[in-house]
């Protein structure tokens, strides 16, 4: 009788070895290795180490495992039988293989775009908007270059490959998701340049998705990072486990950018409405391609959004959280509209004129400030015009004047008061005036 209770114990340990391990529950998982040695089932060392695991190890992130512990939810259990372990090897194969597909894809974007990075970089002075490009750029590459490898490599150990490239590609998700925030914040700053509510508003927004986007991965993902299966040493990558509230990530950046496609919507009908523009794409080409860009962009981060929280609802959700898709698309759509917005500057139909700043101005003052020609000692004078004239001015090709105080687009610099035109004679200035 003892030898079939021992016989049916063991047969239930071996059955903890195949399936539960790869999801250990922290409070049984002394009492699981304990009955597998005593049966004499094999443990790989990383599942040694797995059971002793019961937070992040980086210190900095207890804090929120603790102030948050009261959101516990117990990892899911997938594998119950035999065919839920092959449907994990499937879905471990095809995420690996998404994820050399993005990778592919934000290369070859990158590759394509490279003249116009550099074309950029030797045109304009470092400033933020710059910073923010190159930094969502490289992290991209960077995230992804490590994700490939991972995926690339066979058996990976748990201590020293899966768990703190977990931890890493988790982060970098934040920050690439930010940094193209931050891309979009600088947007509407220039637009509402002299209201300061609502600057503090942007600032606050922006420190405050960064603290929930952080406390979310941290208390959603705390069980998502388990042991790679020691039994299938074959499989490539790590294995991710995606949190029943692996959604709730997405509904912070999509709350976040809904704000900030409000307010460059707001911002850039309250231009047109003050200016009064007859026909808003001629004379104001670049706030209307950032309109129109803005609504692209934010489509196109809605309908990943909400494709992700869909499938995190599905068996799929165990081949997409992994891949890093939604955080891929951000990305290079937000490098996309930085570019698209530079070469819109750099094309635009009166290269004489700085646009930006006459955009402004319009809505700003009726006054320009015009400076004589070189050479001159002729004092610079302020020059009145009403809605009527700058239209006419914009409007109409101006080959011959001089580029006034270049303002860089990707600052979208409309900080000044006053545009400058250098007229080229005194009987332009003159009429102008009238």
């Amino acid at each position: 009788m003892d030898d079939a209770k021992s016989t049916r114990r063991c047969y239930g340990a071996e059955d903890v070895a195949r399936n539960r391990l790869l999801f250990p529950d922290p409070s049984q998982e002394r009492e699981r290795l304990r009955l597998s040695q005593a049966c004499n089932l094999p443990f790989s060392r990383g599942s040694r180490r797995a059971a002793r695991l019961r937070f992040f190890g980086c210190p900095p992130f207890r804090f929120f495992l603790l102030v948050f512990s009261f959101l516990d939810d117990h990892p899911r259990r997938w594998m119950s039988n035999e065919s839920d372990l092959q449907d994990a090897v499937g879905s471990v194969r095809a995420s690996n293989y998404i994820s050399i597909a993005v990778f592919v894809w934000g290369l070859y974007d990158h590759i394509i775009c490279i003249d116009e990075e550099v074309a950029w970089y030797t045109s304009v002075r470092l400033n933020k908007s710059k910073i923010a490009y190159l930094v969502n750029r490289y992290t991209f590459l960077t995230a992804f270059s490590v994700r490939v490898a991972t995926a690339l490599r066979l058996g990976p150990d748990y201590d020293s490959v899966c768990r703190p490239v977990t931890i890493f590609l988790l982060f970098s998700n934040i920050l690439l998701h930010t940094i193209a925030n931050i891309a979009m914040v600088l947007r509407v700053r220039a637009l509402f340049e002299h209201h300061r509510t609502i600057k503090r508003t942007l600032y606050t927004s922006v420190v405050l998705y960064i603290l929930l986007s952080v406390t979310v991965v941290v208390v959603t993902w705390r069980h998502g990072i388990r042991a790679f299966p020691g039994l299938l040493p074959i499989l490539p990558g790590c294995f991710a486990i995606p949190p029943k509230s692996y959604w709730a990530a997405f509904v912070v950046d999509f709350m976040f950018d809904a704000f900030i496609f409000s307010l460059t919507t707001l911002g850039i009908c309250a231009w047109r409405s003050r200016l009064g523009f007859q026909s808003p794409s001629r004379a104001m080409p670049l706030t209307t391609h950032l309109l129109n860009a803005g609504i692209g962009y934010f489509a196109v981060i809605t309908a990943s959004l909400a494709f992700a929280v869909v499938v995190s609802f599905t068996s799929w959700t165990r081949v997409l959280a992994p891949t890093g898709f939604t955080v891929a698309v951000s990305s290079l759509a937000s490098s996309r509209m930085l570019l698209a917005l530079h070469k819109k500057l750099e094309d635009r139909p009166q290269p004489a004129i700085d646009i930006p700043s006459i955009e402004l101005t319009a809505a700003v003052s009726t006054r320009f400030q015009a400076a004589p020609q070189r050479g001159s000692d002729e004092p610079r004078r302020t020059v009145d015009a009403t809605v009527e004239d700058r239209n006419r001015v914009l409007e109409s090709r101006m080959d011959d004047e001089v580029p006034a105080v270049a303002h860089t687009l990707t600052q979208y610099s409309w900080e000044s008061h006053y545009a400058h035109l250098r007229p080229s004679s005194r009987t332009e200035m003159e009429l102008e005036s009238r």
